[in-house]
């Protein structure tokens, strides 16, 4: 009876024909209940391919689909309490054939047993525990529990929509907020013509999506990229144009009829490695082709020096490699 109440005010509820009852479907990146849903407002995947595999036609499928409040697995797992329950909530929801209720209800028990798999291996290790330990072998396969996803690569929508939201916040805790766009182009076209306008909504764009793509590149920063940077900032310290460009600096200090303090002269070594070398290369890891960019990028490589070898070993290959080019 709780089984049947419960479908019919699902049915009751539920517009036909309308969008509302998509809004749940739409959030969480095209998730419902941490289930991958590749058409919006429909059943999580991995509920369309249980009722299909357990005999299901398509469409009733479909009609399911339109009737049945659980759009997840782990929806439905808790929707009916015994075999029968799930048989009548098919029932309720317009599968009129024993065999396709009885198929409804093996689709199901197994969500049941899929979900207490998931909760037991959930049970035995948090995924906070595996990220501290940095195991991230089993965090992703622990992600893949939780999603119900099958090849690792189901992963990347999740990834990629988390790191543009947490993008997304920490430029706006940043204050880099523009004015209101609409109010900015109004006053743009009103003033200087509609394509000037479509150009700086473009730009606008542009910008945002730059700023959350550098945003993005450091945070993915490890030692890995580290050594990657460092290298590449070694073999321009290394190369030929860096050479010519302190030579110059050399004989210009030379050519200077006042001495010139050390610390003047250490100012000068890095507005010379900025504009020969690092100008050409931060952009590429994340950090802005200026002096502030420099300064973040410093803070990052610091962050291994003191627990991985080759970083440090590299950053005083390259502290060498610039200095010795100079006579101070």
């Amino acid at each position: 009876m709780e089984d049947d109440q419960r479908v019919s005010r699902a049915q009751e509820e539920r517009p036909r024909g309308s969008q509302g009852s998509l809004d749940e479907t739409s959030l969480a990146l095209s998730y419902v209940n941490g289930e991958p849903v590749s058409r919006p407002g429909g059943f999580s995947d991995l509920l369309r391919s249980s009722l299909r595999s357990n005999g299901l036609t398509s469409v009733e499928v479909s009609y399911l689909e339109a009737n049945l409040e659980p759009r997840s697995c782990r929806a439905l797992a808790t929707e009916a309490a015994t075999f029968e329950g799930a048989m009548r909530l098919a029932r309720m929801a317009g599968i009129t054939s024993k065999v396709s209720q009885e198929n409804f209800a093996r689709c199901w028990y197994e969500c049941i047993a899929a979900m207490e798999a998931l909760e037991k291996r959930g049970s035995q290790q948090s995924l906070a525990e595996l990220a501290e330990k940095k195991d991230f072998e089993a965090c992703t396969e622990a992600l893949m529990g939780r999603l119900g996803v099958q090849q690792k690569q189901d992963l990347l929508p999740l990834l990629r929509g988390m790191l543009g939201h947490l993008a997304e916040r920490q430029r706006l805790a940043s204050g880099v907020v523009p004015p209101s766009p609409s109010k900015v182009l109004s006053l743009l076209s009103a003033t200087y013509g509609a394509e000037i306008a479509a150009k700086a909504a473009s730009q606008a764009k542009a910008d945002e999506a730059e700023w959350r793509w550098r945003w993005t590149v450091r945070a993915l920063f490890s030692a890995d990229v580290a050594l990657a940077l460092q290298k590449e900032v070694l073999r321009a310290y290394q190369g030929a144009s860096f050479k010519a460009a302190s030579e110059n600096l050399n004989q210009e200090w030379e050519n200077r009829p006042t001495s010139i303090p050390l610390e003047q002269k250490m100012r000068e070594i890095e507005a010379l490695c900025l504009c020969h070398a690092l100008s050409q290369l931060l952009p590429d890891f994340g950090f802005t082709a200026d002096a502030a960019g420099v300064s973040e990028m410093k803070s990052a490589v610091a962050q291994f020096t003191k627990t991985h070898l080759e970083v440090r070993r590299m950053q005083m290959e390259i502290t060498t490699a610039v200095m010795s080019r100079f006579k101070l």
